[in-house]
């Protein structure tokens, strides 16, 4: 279930979440397979497009999973 959150809590999370998909790529490149980069590589930049969105000051909620 999703839960409501603020810009600044939501921005910190993802931050969070592209923090770690990035060490994982770093850590382990060399056991991954090229889809599996690839995808870790597609998730950095969804993140990327979420941060960005939620820096722009569009009022919009903001949820997250959990």
């Amino acid at each position: 279930m999703a839960k409501e959150v603020s810009q600044k809590e939501y921005v910190a999370h993802h931050e969070n979440l592209l923090f770690v998909t990035r060490k994982k790529i770093a850590d382990e490149f060399s056991k991954l397979s090229y889809l599996q980069i690839n995808a870790l590589e597609h998730r950095v930049k969804d993140l990327k497009k979420k941060i960005g969105f939620a820096k722009s000051g569009i009022p919009t909620a903001f949820y997250i999973d959990g």
